[in-house]
């Protein structure tokens, strides 16, 4: 049954990626695709590369069904576009969405044998970024809805060499706001 569904979730996400190609797209068409409505996840600010370039997380819900998020894409941001990462960059780290439920995806990123995921999932009405993230003390805050999000480089000599730490402002589900870092697991040599 799981294997079943989760070949449904590809059929029906894939026929929404074939109405959102993988190109360079102004911000001001990311809500004319028909049938869909588009939402704005969250921009993950970066201290490293291109200034005003920005990851952004990207979701659509159909138009007659806002109890499901259909489609989520992570891309890269400035002011007026969003444009996919580039195959050399996926080299080196690896994006995976996966639709979890017809309301929620599992979005996992990785990189210099570690990985940070997260989910987008609906909340009040819209799609919200929820990660578990490490507080003050090592405590550990489970599905904190992210409402600013930061990457950082690891850094050798100052010069950014892989992915650091994902830090986000964030509520959790008791309602107190945390500023923390997003988990990472740690994986091993290949």
């Amino acid at each position: 049954m799981g294997a079943l569904l989760a070949l449904a979730a590809t059929v029906l996400a894939s026929s929404l990626d074939s109405e959102l190609p993988p190109r360079i797209t102004p911000i001001v068409e990311l809500d004319t695709v028909e049938r869909f409505h588009h939402a704005e996840v969250i921009q993950v600010r970066r201290d490293f590369g291109q200034p005003n370039v920005n990851v952004a997380l990207d979701a659509w819900m159909p138009a007659n069904d806002p109890r499901r998020i259909d489609a989520v894409r992570l891309w890269w941001s400035d002011e007026v576009d969003r444009y996919p990462f580039s195959e050399r960059m996926l080299r080196h780290v690896t994006v995976d969405a996966r639709r979890v439920r017809p309301d929620r995806w599992r979005i996992t990123v990785g990189g210099d044998r570690q990985r940070m995921a997260f989910e987008v999932a609906l909340h009040q009405g819209r799609p919200a970024a929820f990660a578990d993230v490490q507080v003050a003390g090592d405590r550990v805050v489970r599905r904190c809805r992210a409402h600013t999000a930061e990457l950082h480089a690891r850094r050798v000599l100052g010069i950014p060499v892989g992915l650091g730490a994902m830090v986000v402002t964030c509520t959790a589900p008791d309602g107190t706001v945390h500023r923390g870092r997003v988990r990472v697991t740690r994986r091993g040599r290949r």
